[in-house]
């Protein structure tokens, strides 16, 4: 069973931009990415170098409706290394999400889902 088929969150594929950082790093210690998914309860995205697994992260999102970026805590719950071990894709849960975040969330979910189902403009994946 592939990941998609366990995920019990609906799920988007655009590329909006993250910014990600171990939790308690120095202020200039931000990575950058698109993601890969999103859903109300977490995000996949590829970073410039691996995270271990239970690794808690600072996330910050600027999602298109959202006038400030939305800021995160996150746990990772999954990686994959690229072949040569420079990078790798993380799965992340996010962790106790304020109500605003979560509505946040599910209406950037709920809006771009609603697109991709009518036939709608989208990214490539």
């Amino acid at each position: 069973m592939s990941s998609a088929e366990r995920r019990g969150a609906p799920r988007i594929s655009r590329h909006f931009m993250l910014r990600y950082r171990r939790a308690g790093s120095a202020a200039h210690d931000w990575g950058l990415s698109p993601i890969q998914d999103l859903s109300p309860t977490g995000v996949r995205f590829i970073a410039e170098k691996p995270f271990a697994l239970g690794s808690q992260l600072e996330l910050s999102l600027q999602l298109p409706m959202s006038e400030e970026p939305i800021h995160l805590m996150g746990v990772v719950v999954w990686q994959r290394l690229s072949e040569h071990q420079s990078m790798a894709e993380h799965g992340v849960n996010f962790l106790k999400i304020q109500a605003d975040v979560s509505q946040a969330l599910n209406e950037a979910v709920k809006v771009f889902a609603q697109r991709r189902d009518t036939g709608g403009s989208h990214e490539a994946t």
